[in-house]
């Protein structure tokens, strides 16, 4: 006879599968041509309200409250044609771009237009349990919030924020535009030399110009199995006139975790 399984085997199985669901919904939705790009929370409303009224979870901007961490490591599927190459005066055949009016923070796929994905290497690559030193590494979170624009939770957002606690390194990038695909590498200088330390993928690349370095700092987030020793994190941008509150301009991958096991922790604000 086959032992079933307990409630919290059962129920740590379904929210994994709930994840994925909603994870393959939004490449799906944010794969869409709409007529108007503000009708991308509008579009997910119907499927939001349906896991909310089974799940009972706070819903931010196209993210959940109970696996935030997760939900904040999308990545911005730009790409170029075959043959194209990038030119951030004119960004054709590369469609990613903010938005024209603000629907959601920063943090949201829903702030930028364009196909996101959550990748598998990301997700797939996780100890089931997070270990002792995986904890440690990943962020706290104080607070959430979001601030609709209108009557519907589920509509367009006028502002919001997250307050966390965690481990943020300061770093750069040189502007290497495509000549390594989609992605750049991060540096930092260890002991007097320039040192690659990870890779970023731009959540826009007309914000990362060619040839220009770029000040950014890595917030790690996902620490990935042992085996790796890696990690999956977010790269920010300080927001100008406001202490300790940073936007988001990419995802960082391939981070040591003793990089950031060089600096403590530190509360920051991302809208």
């Amino acid at each position: 006879m086959v032992p079933r399984a307990s409630n919290s085997q059962a129920d740590d199985k379904q929210k994994a599968q709930d994840q994925e669901a909603w994870f393959v919904a939004i490449l799906n939705y944010t794969n869409r041509k709409l007529t108007k790009e503000s009708d991308i929370l509008h579009a997910l409303a119907g499927m939001a309200r349906a896991v909310q009224s089974r799940t009972h979870d706070r819903y931010l901007a196209g993210l959940w409250r109970s696996n935030l961490t997760q939900c904040l490591c999308w990545i911005s599927n730009w790409s170029v044609a075959q043959g194209g190459l990038f030119d951030p005066k004119n960004p054709a055949p590369v469609f990613h771009h903010r938005r024209s009016e603000y629907l959601a923070p920063s943090w949201s796929w829903a702030s930028i237009n364009g196909q996101v994905s959550y990748e598998s290497w990301i997700f797939n690559a996780l100890d089931p349990i997070p270990t002792r030193r995986a904890l440690d590494l990943m962020p706290r979170i104080l607070e959430a919030t979001t601030l609709p624009a209108g009557l519907d939770e589920f509509g367009s957002c006028r502002d919001g924020w997250i307050r966390l606690v965690g481990r943020a390194r300061p770093a750069f990038t040189r502007g290497e535009g495509l000549a390594r695909q989609t992605r750049e590498g991060v540096y930092d200088v260890v002991e007097g030399t320039i040192t690659e330390i990870g890779m970023i993928k731009y959540d826009i690349p007309s914000e990362a110009p060619v040839g220009e370095l770029k000040a950014i700092a890595c917030l790690c987030m996902l620490p990935r199995a042992e085996r790796f020793g890696d990690s999956v994190g977010l790269a920010l941008a300080p927001v100008a006139g406001q202490k300790d509150t940073y936007r988001r301009v990419g995802l960082c991958s391939l981070i040591k975790l003793e990089w950031y096991e060089q600096c403590g922790e530190a509360e920051m604000v991302i809208v």
